[in-house]
Parts: structure tokens; sequence; C-alpha cells
């Protein structure tokens, strides 16, 4: 199992250091470290060069966003392995230990993941899993990706190289999900294995309240779409049936983030789409009755609906 360690980089001077250094600190060395610098403007990549290290490439790129770096590290990578990170994250010194003990154990999955925490400027908080078991395959992913926090996220997955090639990469020109999607095409066509051992740390620069800017979701919904299309690939009724509350659950985080944008038609746009894949998604039917609230009344609830509804 040779992994290459792929991170997008831009302007991530302040953080670009920490990330590398979690990967050289690993028990076991991955086979290389990509970096892409993907057009940064504020002298990162010297940081990535100042180390002169033999195990890291710095690829550079104008700036075509973080699904074109990625997928050109994938491509140019050695490995049959990809292992992400973020050039804001990092990890664990075992990560990719347990990824490899895993493997060992799990032969068949091309996807391999552990779980992870949330590192924000105040506090460290774990993701809502609903795993079973501390570590195994994972016969449901879309089942625990709608009723909870996702259970893969970017920097604590390892995926074969084929597999990632079979699903056609990371869908580029995509703000929001990119990374949700692709998942979801794995998910449909692969085996997952996961350990429920925290190994990886996901950062927020900033927590989360009242006053928190959130970003607009792309106008065309590509991921929306490219999830329905999905639903003629699933294999079993129950499968079938997940997806379309994944798809509900997507189109759920597209209105909360509209409502906070107080963007009234596309706010109703995604509430009935909402509805339309699973009438029973009542977080769905909270946030649009919560969209009427008086402003005052917004602010109040808005940082515990935030936690509620990530």
């Amino acid at each position: 199992m040779k992994i290459s360690v792929v991170i997008p980089l831009f302007n991530k001077k302040d953080t670009i250091l920490r990330s590398l250094n979690s990967v050289l600190k690993q028990t076991v060395l991955p086979e290389e470290i990509i970096v892409v610098n993907d057009g940064s403007t504020d002298g990162s990549e010297g940081f990535v060069t100042m180390l002169n290290h033999p195990l890291i490439r710095l690829l550079s790129q104008p700036n075509e966003g973080v699904s074109a770096a990625r997928n050109r590290g994938i491509v140019e990578a050695k490995g049959d392995w990809i292992a992400f990170l973020d050039a804001d994250d990092y990890w664990d010194v075992d990560f990719l230990e347990t990824i490899i003990n895993l493997k060992e154990r799990f032969t068949q999955a091309d996807i391999i993941f552990t779980s992870y925490r949330y590192v924000d400027s105040n506090k460290t908080s774990l993701p809502k899993h609903t795993f079973a078991k501390g570590e195994g395959f994972l016969t449901d992913y879309f089942k625990h990706a709608y009723r909870g926090s996702p259970p893969i996220h970017t920097d604590s997955v390892c995926v074969s190289k084929r597999a990632l090639l079979h699903v056609g990469l990371f869908p580029v020109n995509v703000k929001i999900g990119e990374d949700l999607l692709t998942w979801a095409r794995l998910a449909i066509a692969y085996k997952i294995a996961y350990s429920n051992s925290i190994k990886s740390n996901y950062s927020f620069p900033i927590s989360v309240n009242s006053t928190t800017v959130f970003r607009l979701p792309d106008e065309e919904d590509v991921v929306g779409d490219e999830l329905v299309n999905l639903l003629s690939l699933v294999p079993d009724k129950k499968t079938y049936c997940d997806l379309r509350k994944y798809i509900s659950h997507w189109h759920k985080m597209r209105l909360h983030l509209f409502i906070h944008n107080n963007l009234r038609s596309q706010s109703n746009k995604e509430y009935l789409q909402c509805i339309k894949f699973n009438v029973f998604n009542y977080k769905a039917h909270l946030l649009f009755y919560y969209s009427f609230l008086p402003g005052f009344l917004k602010k109040i609830t808005m940082k515990i609906m935030s936690s509620s509804f990530k």
C-alpha cells in the first residue's frame, strides 16, 4: 500500500507548516507528499520550499480551485492510494498507520477513513456519528450521511487511486459540496472501511455564532443534480431510500445557507426540494418556519440551530 498525500495550497502561509509537519511526523511515512500550490498570493509556497524535504513535491498552477488542485495531485501521484490533507488541517501522528492497519484487516475496501474532530478558535468538538462498532465495513453510508455529520471528511480518508479515477475525481467549478459528491459516487461503487478512532483535525478559523457570514451555495446545483443521477445506480431499495433522504439533507443544507443570506425565493425552492425527496425531513420544516421569524428572534436562535444543522 503506497500512499501519496495530496495537499491543495491557497494562501495558507500561517498553517501550511503545521499540516506538513503532521505528515512528516507520522509513525509510518507516506510514499510522497504532493503540495499543489493553487495560485497563492501570500507566499505560502515559500514555506514549503523552505522545508527542502525529499518526500515533498511542490507543483504550481494558476488559481483553479480546490478540486482542480486535488485532481492535479491525484493524477501525478506515484502511490496507488491517495490521502488528502487541507493546508490548514492536521493529523494525529498515527493517522497513516491506522489507515494501513485497516486496509490489512478489510482488504476489499477502496475507501478507508477514521473519525475526526472539529477544532475552532475556542474549543474542540466531535462529529455526530452513529456507527454501531468501533471499526468495520460501512454498508449504509447514506443513512449515516443524512442522520449526522458527514461520515467521511477530506482530511480523514484514504482512497485507492483507481477508484478516484473511475468516479471522475472531484468536480471542478463547484464552491460547496464537491467532496460530498465524490464520496457519494465512491459509496455507490466501492466498499468502505472505517475506524471510530479520532486521527484527524479539521480546523475552523472562528466559532459559529449569530454574526457568522455564510457562503452562498452555487447558483447551479451541480451536486444536487448529480446526486439525483446516482439514484439510477443504487444496488438495492434500502440504499435508494437512504439516498433520497440524503438528497433531501443536501437541499436542507442549501436551504440553511439561503435563509441566512435572506434570499427568500431561493429558500422556497430549496424547501420544496427537501420535501420532494423526504417529506418527513423535520429539520427542513423547522428551518423554513424559522425563516419567517423577526430578525431579533433569528439572532437568538441562530447559535442553537447552527450546531444542530451541521
